[in-house]
């Protein structure tokens, strides 16, 4: 498929439109609007384009690497909307959320765990069902105490996948584990659409013919630098920045 400017924009782009619909049909709870994502896709294109000027502009090279020390990755973090900088985290999230501090040695608070509570219910009304607690980052469940009492694990280490695994494996008849599904599959989801925004920002940064090839190369370069290196997690292969956007929303 040959890129063009409709590509990176998502109300025209019909593959992102297609795979964003199929997300919500399966039970997608939308975390922002696409407007959110398309401003966070051109911002993000606009500051890389700015930190490596096209070709036309009277920089000297002495000029360049001025500014381009000052475009940061921690200085465009900065002027990201806080919403969106919420979903680049992709947490684990539902509608209870816990903030926990943690002190330092001075007493002072170093840093906030966030941790959300989800409900499994019971299938019979003689069994009581439980809540799960895990931390909303690495998806660690908190409460294992409580579970390990009511025979359900036997580890004081588990993320709620596994949990869901075991749940659905040996209780399957038992307990009612839709919002614990709901969660996670949020979390898949809204990883896959963080590497979908990434991914279009690349292409938007490779396409711009506003200057020769070297120039965008240096854009997508500290590009894909930058974000790779800031989130681990991200795991954006090369197919990914390919020409052929079939891939990039492939499953």
């Amino acid at each position: 498929m040959v890129l063009t400017e409709n590509n990176y924009v998502l109300n025209k782009n019909r593959y992102f439109l297609s795979w964003f619909h199929t997300q919500i049909l399966s039970g997608y709870d939308i975390y922002l609007d696409i407007s959110d994502f398309q401003n966070f896709i051109d911002y993000v294109t606009f500051w890389y384009e700015s930190k490596y000027p096209n070709n036309s502009s009277s920089f000297l090279i002495s000029d360049l690497k001025d500014i381009s020390s000052c475009f940061t990755y921690e200085q465009l973090m900065y002027r990201i909307d806080k919403d969106i900088l919420d979903f680049l985290s992709c947490n684990y999230r539902n509608e209870t959320k816990i903030r926990k501090p943690f002190y330092d040695q001075n007493g002072d608070v170093s840093y906030v765990f966030e941790e959300i509570t989800i409900n499994v219910y019971s299938k019979k009304d003689k069994i009581e069902g439980f809540q799960v607690v895990c931390d909303c980052s690495t998806g660690e469940v908190k409460n294992t105490e409580d579970l390990i009492s009511k025979g359900i694990i036997d580890s004081n280490s588990i993320n709620i996948d596994n949990l869901l695994y075991i749940l659905n494996t040996k209780y399957n008849n038992i307990y009612n584990c839709n919002e614990l599904k709901r969660v996670i599959q949020n979390h898949k989801i809204d990883l896959k659409l963080r590497k979908i925004l990434i991914a279009l920002i690349g292409k938007k940064l490779l396409s711009n013919d506003d200057c020769d090839s070297d120039i965008r190369i240096k854009r997508y370069n500290s590009f894909r630098e930058d974000f790779n290196s800031n989130m681990y997690d991200l795991r954006i292969k090369n197919d990914d920045f390919s020409n052929d956007l079939k891939v990039l929303f492939k499953h």
